[in-house]
């Protein structure tokens, strides 16, 4: 169960901090929580832990800033040029934009993931998301399609093709 977070840490937090400063054990309050959330939520050592952590006086539920370098180049002037680059030119390769941008390929791969929620397809970065220009063309196309498909008779659609990954 190493590294794995519960999407309910911050109401279990709580829990053991109130249950805790009841006095209950810290097998009572294991038993307890498995019960209302199940066994796979939390573990009986992260149950001990954040009893000695509230026991100790810390108050804080959620977790102490962490040491470590912050990740500063996915700030909005590296999202851009990487953005205006992929503009320009789609099929850039992950290197290439890593050295014209002059960061590294992981935080190039983490924008065009998390910030622009673009994908490579066929040698070319794609939008995850529709604009509503493309949304309303796609539906245009949709019932054109579909009225053609009223009016033609037997196998005229066996093989046409509508849309492929590229």
């Amino acid at each position: 169960m190493a590294g794995f977070r519960s999407s309910k840490w911050l109401e279990i937090r709580t829990c053991i901090k109130a249950r805790s400063h009841l006095g209950l054990s810290a097998r009572d309050l294991f038993a307890e929580i498995c019960d209302i959330y199940g066994h796979h939520e939390v573990s009986y050592s992260t149950v001990t832990r954040w009893i000695s952590h509230f026991k100790s006086g810390r108050e804080q539920l959620q977790d102490l800033p962490r040491s470590g370098r912050p990740k500063s180049v996915t700030t909005d002037k590296y999202v851009k040029k990487i953005k205006q680059l992929l503009e320009k030119d789609a099929r850039l390769t992950l290197r290439e934009l890593a050295r014209l941008t002059g960061i590294s390929s992981e935080r190039v791969y983490s924008v065009l993931k998390e910030k622009l929620k673009v994908t490579k397809i066929s040698a070319r970065w794609i939008r995850h998301l529709l604009t509503p220009q493309q949304k309303r063309e796609r539906v245009k196309k949709a019932k054109s399609l579909l009225k053609l498909y009223s009016e033609c008779k037997g196998n005229a659609f066996t093989e046409l093709v509508t849309g492929d990954e590229t």
